[in-house]
Order: structure tokens, then C-alpha cells, then sequence
């Protein structure tokens, strides 16, 4: 039940003094360097700062822009350590103000007045920025947008248009031209992108963030007829604050300003949704590092989210899986604890080509940053995902990859395969294959032991990264065994015999059925494991946990001889109480029960896995029995049970022969990729090993069921694959590769 999924390590984390004059004053921070910091009177003892955005000159100087309540600055930190003000423009007095850039122009609005100032920055270098022009109407702005990729200026919360989202082309950049404007409601912010690919190529799509109505999705490619897709609304709506897409439009991450303030989230919460359909979009999962702060502005840039979080300042996440959310860097540029206030971060740049990463605060003014997770980190990945069960006499191999990112290199050398089979961790077998691809060879171990295992490197730095991203506190794991019998597996597509008992439950009963899509209420809006249903909590996006329990039980299952039972569960309880998902299991047919766990909000699917013997003396009436309460009935709570499988792990397996082998395939792609394939005739040497040769060069395969895959690139010409292991079989493919 493992899905594919890349991990990134941690670099050492620390504390940095101050620089902003309060000498005792220390920033708190993990993977990120402080630069240098501009203190609100290195601007003029501004009333206090704002947002901030970034500009690259035709040189290809990086300039941070920073806003304050009376002007905005040009910082050059092209050489970050000894960054320096350039320029300033003055505007009206404003604790809100607003920056974007386009081509060689800054475009700023804010609260008071002024309309939308023209800066031109074409002699940025000169330290020379000039006021152009001031657009008077919309007077104010709230904030504002832009495309660059079609030339056109988003104004929202403006004086006028219902303080909706305005519209200005800017063909001409030094003059921007009003075009037209979205009126429905009041518009905070908005993040309008072009589609290149897919169902959407050519389209122009406003992500328009409208407190408390919610997120609307808007086509504005023909500016003369702006087109609504959809509305979503999402559980703890307070005020749907900014968002922003990820690099290929398939997610959109959302902070709500005042859910922590209004206690609906007892704790900093980013939203995550699935907007593959525009039309239907979907909360797919929501995380937090548990801090109770409001959040504010957020960014997306290569597998990264950068939050500026008031009061906790920028955090950093790695959300190269939007399930499984990691935090790997922060910087608290508010010293002063973590207030349920409006202070401290307002907003970040994450978009220069260097890497570098400014934050604007209100407070202690502006912070540039080294990232080190992002101007150089490494990441892990698994091309065949990781193994759930290694071979006892050892040898089972997992393909590793390490890729640098943000011109990251990793260090040659520096990979390591450790494993623990019961005497701590050591160091195992793990083949380098070049161009960062590596091969981990499994020791051997006793059957049904849980072996434990992680990966580390170096990138030329001298940082170190892992997977998982906290080893070797926390590890990947397998179970030892030569197979896996499967004793019962259920899908909940057929009716196997589970009974549903309810006590004091007005609603939300667990029923067997397709999840509804579309619901607002914490509900998983899919099954587990895409067969089409699961066991949920009431169908329909109206429906809920409302009293309880509501109890799911299993039919009596075999168990006699030990095994294992694993499950995807899903619960979501949208004011994180007392109210739990409880697992129990019953030896004796269900007269008495044992709990297992009791589990809490596990934003998303979340896969478990029990050893039936550490928990009772395993029978022939076995059961297992899951349940949801609401009680007392105060709040919205859901909860879903999906692949549920009992196995037991077969410790002997014999050998592969040739009678065992089916077929060898193989073929070459037209991207000089080449594939091969060694198909077994069933699924009785799962998790043992083959071997081929690729003309001259031996590759030991894993069977995966009953099929071991080998694929590489590139290649060209005329090649040769033969099955040498097992021997004998007289198994040989030729292929030829553009």
C-alpha cells in the first residue's frame, strides 16, 4: 500500500543574534541563514512594514522591493551579505500597501490613497527609480496582481467595481489601461496564471480569495466576458486570505487569516486543494507545525510552500507530497513569543534566480535570507517504491535515487545505506550506478523481525540530508519475510459480512458506498485505494458524526496462527477535540475488546499496520472493530475506513528456477530509454531476486508480485538482454533503440 514519494533531509538548525537593535533579542531559526536585516529606521522610521516583492534588472542585479507604511525601498542584494537602499518613492500614509512587478515597471498600491503607482526601475542600477505616473482611479487598493506571462494587472479590494477584481492591460507598461473588472464580491487577493498544458492550455484562470465568500475561480482569457467556473468554500472558513498554484497548476495551497483569531483552528492551517477540474476543485488535506498563530501570504516555488506567518515568521515546507506535508526550514523574525496578533511577518519573495529569499516585516523591518534547503538541498526518491516486506537471507534491492535541487550537488562519496537488524544501525551495501541513481542491498534478518533503514548524503556544503527527513529518530521500516499470505482482503466493493451498531447516533452511521465529492465538511471525497468505495460516516455532504458511537465490526476472521492487519483510515474532526477514531480487536469473537488506537485527525488518508499478537493471543474469532463518536455533539466529524487486509509473512520460499520464468521483454523508447521486463507465472517469489545483463552490465531485479522491471536511459544502437539469474533458461531479447 506504499505510494511513490520523495523525503527531504534536514541541514543543522540554530540561532542567530540579532541585528535590528535589541541587542538581546536572538531569531530562532532551523536550515535558514540571516544575511542581513534593514531596521524600520534604516527606512526612515517608517509606522511600520508591509509586503515586499522582487525585481531582476536587465543586468540580472536582484533587487528586493520593500514596502512601508509611507513609501517603498529598492534594496540591490545582488551580493546578499552587503546588501544597500538604492532608491525610495514616497506614497500616502498607509499600514497597508501592495507591490508587483512587470517588465522594467513596479506597480504599488495601498489604503489611503494615490490610485496605482508606475515606477520605472530601467535605471535600477544607477540607484535611480522614477515615478511615472499614479493611475487616480481605483483611488485605493487593497492589493494587487499581475501575469506576466499575459501582460495584465489585477487590482483587488479596490474603491471601486464593489471592490472586486479590477482589470488593466499593460501593453503599454508605463500606462495602464482599465479593461474591465469582476464585481461579484469583495476580492482580498488574487493569483491569476496562464495553463499551457492540458485541458486547460490557453486559458487564463483568476484564483480570487474572498474572505468569508470563499474561494472563486474565474476564466478571464477574454477579458470582455469573464467567465465563473466554480466557488468553493472549505470547514473553519473565517476569511479565505491568498493562495497561490503549484509549478504544474495541479494544487492550490490557502491560508485563512482569522481562523486561529476566531478559534475554529486551534493552530496555524494551510489548505490544500486539488484543482485538477476548475469546476469542482477538492480539499485534498490540510497541515500545520502546531503553532497557534494567523497566517498570512504564501508562496509556491519548486516543491516548496514559504509562509509568512505573523508572529512564528517564514516556514518553510516541503510539499513535494501535499499528503504528507514536512516543515524544513523557518526563521521567527518575531523574537517576542508567538502572540494570536498581527505581528511580525507580513509577507516574503521566494522567486529570485539566486535563491535568495527576503521577508518583510512590520516590526523589525526587512530580512534577507539564505535558505539553505532551497539554495541547495538534496532529495530522495524511490523510482519503485519502498519495499513492505525484505527477504530473510537478505539481498533485496531498492533503487534510490538523490537529486540535487536549487543547483544543489551531492556530494560524491557520501551516500549511505543504514540499517538496523537488531543491534542499532550500521552501515549496509549500497551500490552506486551513477548520475545519482544508487542500489541498497537489504542484510539479512530473522523473519517477522521489522527491520529498520534510512538513507543519508552530503552535498558539497558539507549538509547533511535524510530519508526519512528526522533519521535516524524516526525510519523507514519492513517487515522480514520471504512472501506474504494474504488471509483476508477487502476492498468494501462486495459485502463480506461487516455489521454496523449504533448507540445514541442521530446521524453519520457508517455506511459501505462511493464517498460523496464536492463536501465541505472534512469528508475524504474518495476512497483509499481507487476501487470506488470505502466504509464511511454517512453519505452525502450534509451528513456527519452527530452523537455516537457509530460502531463498524469486522466478520470473524482465522487468525490462529498470528498475522498482521492494515487498513487506510481517515478521520477529520474540524475543532480537534477529545473526539477520536477508536480500533479495538476481540480474540473471542467479540465478547470482549482490546484497544489498539485511538486516532485523531489524520489529514488524509493515512495507512495502518498492527502485529495481532502484540495485542492479544490470536484465535479463530478474531474481530476488529472501529469507532466514531461525536459526544457531546459539537462538531463536524468524519471518519473512513478503506483496504482493509489481514496477512500472515511466509519465512521459507524456494528458489527461482526457469520452469518459474514466463517470459523476458524488453524494449527500447523512442527517448532512447530502454525497458525490460521478467514476468514469473505466479506471485509465490515475491520479494526475491533475478538478474540480467544489459549487454555487458548485471542488474539484480526485485520481483514485485510477480513481474521484476528494469529500465534506463538513454541508450542507442543495437542491444542485447539476457536472464542470467536463474541460469540455463536460455532467455535472451535483442532491441534497438533510435
Amino acid at each position: 500500500m506504499h505510494a511513490r514519494f520523495n523525503v527531504v533531509g534536514w541541514c543543522a538548525g540554530g540561532l542567530i543574534a540579532a541585528v535590528c537593535g535589541d541587542a538581546t533579542a536572538q531569531y530562532q531559526s532551523l536550515n535558514i541563514n540571516l544575511y542581513k536585516q534593514f531596521s524600520l529606521a534604516d527606512f526612515g522610521n517608517p509606522g511600520n512594514g508591509n509586503s515586499c516583492w522582487g525585481y531582476v534588472s536587465q543586468s540580472g542585479r536582484e533587487y528586493a522591493i520593500m514596502g512601508v507604511s509611507n513609501k517603498v525601498a529598492f534594496v540591490d542584494i545582488t551580493d546578499p551579505a552587503n546588501s544597500r537602499i538604492v532608491a525610495t518613492v514616497n506614497h500616502s500614509n498607509s499600514l497597508w500597501a501592495d507591490i508587483k512587478t512587470y517588465q522594467n515597471y513596479c506597480y504599488v498600491v495601498n489604503e489611503a490613497g494615490g490610485g496605482i503607482q508606475v515606477i520605472d526601475l530601467s535605471d535600477i542600477d544607477n540607484g535611480v527609480a522614477t515615478l511615472v505616473r499614479s493611475v487616480s482611479s481605483p483611488a485605493t487598493s487593497h492589493t494587487v496582481g499581475v501575469n506576466e506571462a499575459s501582460g495584465f494587472l489585477y487590482p483587488t479590494g479596490s474603491s471601486t467595481d464593489n471592490g472586486g477584481m479590477l482589470i488593466f492591460d499593460l501593453a503599454q507598461p508605463d500606462n495602464p489601461v482599465k479593461v474591465n473588472a469582476w464585481r461579484t464580491t469583495y476580492v482580498h487577493e488574487c493569483h491569476v496564471v496562464s495553463y499551457t498544458s492540458g485541458p486547460y492550455a490557453g486559458k487564463e484562470i483568476a484564483f480570487l480569495f474572498a474572505g468569508g465568500s470563499g474561494i472563486y475561480i474565474v476564466d478571464v482569457t477574454n477579458k470582455a466576458n469573464l467567465v465563473d467556473l466554480s466557488r468553493k468554500t472549505y470547514p473553519c472558513l473565517s476569511y479565505c486570505h491568498q493562495g497561490w498554484t503549484s509549478d504544474d497548476r495541479r494544487y492550490l495551497f490557502v491560508n485563512d487569516e482569522l481562523d486561529e483569531i476566531y478559534g475554529c483552528n486551534n493552530r496555524t492551517t494551510t489548505f490544500v486543494f486539488d484543482i485538477s477540474n476548475l469546476s469542482n476543485i477538492q480539499l485534498v488535506n490540510t497541515f500545520s507545525n502546531g503553532i497557534n498563530v494567523p497566517d498570512h501570504n504564501l508562496y509556491y516555488r519548486d516543491g516548496l510552500v514559504y509562509e509568512s506567518n505573523y508572529g512564528t515568521g517564514l516556514r518553510v515546507w516541503d510539499v513535494e507530497d501535499v499528503m504528507a506535508p514536512a516543515e524544513i526550514a523557518y526563521f521567527d523574525t518575531y523574537p517576542n513569543g508567538n502572540p494570536l496578533d498581527f505581528v511580525g511577518d507580513w509577507g516574503n519573495f521566494p522567486f529570485f534566480p539566486s535563491g535568495t529569499v527576503i521577508v518583510s516585516d512590520m516590526q523589525r523591518g526587512l530580512f534577507v535570507l539564505d535558505v539553505l534547503v532551497a539554495r541547495g538541498r538534496l532529495e530522495f526518491s524511490f523510482p519503485d517504491g519502498l519495499p513492505e516486506t525484505v527477504q530473510p537471507a537478505g539481498g533485496t534491492r531498492l533503487r534510490l535515487d538523490i537529486a540535487g535541487l536549487y543547483g544543489g550537488e551531492l556530494e560524491p562519496g557520501t551516500a549511505r545505506f543504514l540499517a538496523d537488524t537488531g543491534a542499532g544501525f550500521a552501515e549496509q551495501t549500497l551500490n552506486d550506478l551513477g548520475n545519482g541513481a544508487f542500489e541498497a542491498v537489504f542484510p539479512a534478518d530473522d523473519c517477522a523481525d521489522t527491520m529498520r533503514f534510512y538513507f543519508s548524503a552530503q552535498d558539497r556544503k558539507g549538509n547533511t540530508y535524510t530519508s526519512p527527513s528526522d533519521a535516524p529518530g524516526n525510519s523507514h521500516s519492513a517487515l522480514v519475510a520471504a512472501n506474504v499470505t494474504t488471509l483476508f482482503n477487502d476492498n468494501f466493493e462486495t459485502d463480506f459480512g461487516w455489521s454496523v451498531a449504533n448507540e445514541n447516533l442521530s446521524s453519520g452511521a457508517w455506511t459501505r458506498a462511493i464517498p460523496s465529492q464536492g463536501c465541505n465538511d472534512g469528508s475524504p471525497g474518495g476512497d483509499y485505494d481507487g476501487s470506488g468505495r470505502a466504509y464511511i460516516t454517512g453519505l452525502g455532504c450534509s451528513v456527519d458524526v452527530d452523537g455516537g458511537p457509530t460502531r463498524l465490526t469486522s466478520p470473524i476472521l482465522d487468525i490462529r496462527d498470528g498475522g498482521y492487519v492494515e487498513f487506510a483510515a481517515w478521520f477529520s474532526n474540524d475543532d480537534n477535540d477529545a473526539d477520536r477514531l477508536t480500533v479495538e480487536i476481540s480474540n473471542n469473537g467479540g465478547t470482549n475488546w482490546t484497544l489498539v488506537e485511538s486516532i485523531g485527525n489524520t489529514t488524509g488518508w493515512s495507512v495502518r499496520r498492527y502485529n495481532v499478537a502484540d495485542y492479544v493471543s490470536p484465535s479463530s474469532t478474531m474481530r476488529f472493530r472501529f469507532s466514531a463518536t461525536d459526544n457531546p455533539n459539537n462538531s463536524v466529524t468524519e471518519a473512513a475506513i478503506d483496504a482493509f487486509e489481514v496477512f500472515t509473512l511466509v519465512c521459507d520460499q524456494s528458489p527461482i528456477e526457469c520452469a518459474d520464468i514466463k517470459k523476458l521483454g524488453a524494449r527500447c523508447r523512442s527517448n532512447g530509454q530502454l525497458k525490460a521486463k521478467v514476468v514469473l507465472r505466479d506471485e509465490s517469489h515475491d520479494g526475491q531476486t533475478v538478474a540480467i545483463t544489459v549487454d555487458a552490465a548485471e542488474h539484480v531485479l526485485t520481483v514485485n508480485g510477480r513481474r521484476a522491471s528494469y529500465k534506463e536511459c538513454c541508450f542507442s544502437g543495437a542491444h542485447t538482454v539476457s536472464l542470467i539469474d536463474p541460469a540455463g533458461c536460455g532467455l535472451s531479447k535483442n532491441v534497438d533503440c533510435p
